[in-house]
């Protein structure tokens, strides 16, 4: 009896399978389609959706942090976001914590307030179809906030900076996963600038290139954890010293040969970086050694600057981008002495070369609503706001602007 009721049981499940599968044409089975968000990296290429992504886009470094010290009020920022939508920006790079330890308040003691007024901004973005590449620790200020020596906390992921590194970049990958508007993450600013410093040995503030690695990669192992759609990842490093392999190795500036310089830039963009960050400045056209600018191996014009840095990248199978383009502070010079000429040859000479090279995305140094000249008269200074900022209000950022937005509609176009 029991091995008739359950020949009875498999013949009535039989059939009912079959009939599943009659009644499922293959017309009908729709296969998921993939959700893509932001830029990917895919051979060394930034993709959006399917199509390889080029675009011109600006810093605007206090677009969120700017509200720390005028009562969370996000009005300003959010003007400005159609402000800068109307000069078609592609994306803005932006600092998301206290630039100083001693601000850290700030996040810690208001956070849901922090969170909540990064929505508005966030949101503000989806709406208008601009991108965001958040700088999540422009500054060490989180070693600072907890007292812990720059190169022992970046070596220890049980420090206490270490940890809230991980925990604070969890929470901001996670928070803002979904959101459309996130085009990449960038873990910090020109960090390779202070590092292995001579004459800075045994100070708190002392890191190495070693902590710089340690540090990069952890950051990005996490982000790379927490974020589904696979966006870009980068360091926001600018290019090396010309003596930084020297200066890791032997705490000297002798400089160093080309392939002392790339294992330095592949220990600083180590995997799962996929995006290589750099940054460059120039007086009119010519890129020359100063505050800002490095030359490397005779790239003293910004084409043959593009040219190095998609080739080294390359040669690393990662992508590239410059983060902060811009004309180089010669403080001999004299402020009153900078012309709207010599700030416009850098600006066009930098579009293009991005243009000619195909450089995928550069960023213009820097946007801020708040800014003024220091001085009535002067063309360029560094204003009221954050240093060497512009805004449509002011000759020179006018003309940044429109560069970036004729940048933008050669790349569409093609021409």
């Amino acid at each position: 009896m029991k091995k008739v009721f359950k020949r009875l049981i498999a013949v009535l499940l039989s059939c009912f399978l079959f009939a599943l599968c009659v009644g499922c044409k293959p017309e009908e089975t729709v296969a998921p389609t993939e959700k893509k968000m932001g830029l990917v990296v895919t051979n060394g290429k930034l993709m959006q959706g399917d199509e390889v992504f080029y675009g011109a886009g600006i810093n605007y470094f206090d677009l969120f942090t700017g509200i720390f010290n005028n009562k969370w009020d996000t009005s300003a920022p959010l003007k400005a976001l159609e402000v800068l939508k109307s000069y078609d920006c592609k994306v803005i790079r932006f600092c998301t914590l206290p630039f100083y330890g001693t601000q850290m308040g700030f996040y810690f003691e208001v956070e849901d307030v922090y969170w909540s007024k990064l929505d508005e901004i966030v949101k503000k973005c989806e709406e208008l179809e601009i991108g965001l590449l958040p700088s999540l620790f422009w500054t060490f200020a989180i070693f600072d906030y907890y007292k812990e020596p720059y190169e022992e906390a970046l070596k220890d992921k049980n420090s206490q900076g270490m940890q809230f590194i991980r925990e604070y970049t969890e929470k901001f990958v996670k928070r803002y996963a979904e959101s459309p508007a996130i085009y990449g993450w960038e873990f910090s600013n020109e960090k390779i600038l202070s590092s292995d410093l001579p004459g800075d040995e045994g100070k708190d503030t002392f890191f190495t290139v070693d902590g710089l690695n340690s540090v990069y990669k952890y950051f990005a192992e996490t982000v790379r954890a927490n974020d589904p759609y696979g966006r870009f990842i980068a360091t926001g490093d600018t290019q090396p010293r010309e003596s930084q392999y020297n200066q890791w190795q032997n705490l000297n500036w002798t400089k160093d040969n080309e392939e002392q310089h790339r294992e330095v830039m592949e220990l600083i963009n180590p995997d799962p970086i996929d995006t290589v960050s750099q940054h460059q400045y120039s007086l009119r056209s010519t890129l020359t050694p100063g505050d800002k600018t490095t030359t490397y191996f005779d790239t003293t014009t910004w084409k043959e600057f593009f040219e190095y840095l998609i080739d080294i990248s390359s040669s690393m199978g990662k992508a590239c981008y410059v983060g902060e383009v811009g004309y180089g502070v010669d403080a001999g010079l004299g402020y009153e002495n900078v012309t709207l000429e010599a700030l416009t040859e850098c600006y066009h000479a930098a579009a293009d070369a991005a243009f000619e090279t195909k450089m995928q995305l550069i960023l213009f140094w820097n946007y801020d609503p708040k800014t003024r000249p220091t001085e009535e008269g002067l063309i360029y200074s560094q204003g009221t706001g954050v240093e060497y900022s512009y805004n449509e209000n002011m000759p020179w950022g006018k003309m940044v602007l429109e560069t970036m937005q004729s940048l933008n509609a050669r790349f569409e176009n093609g021409e």
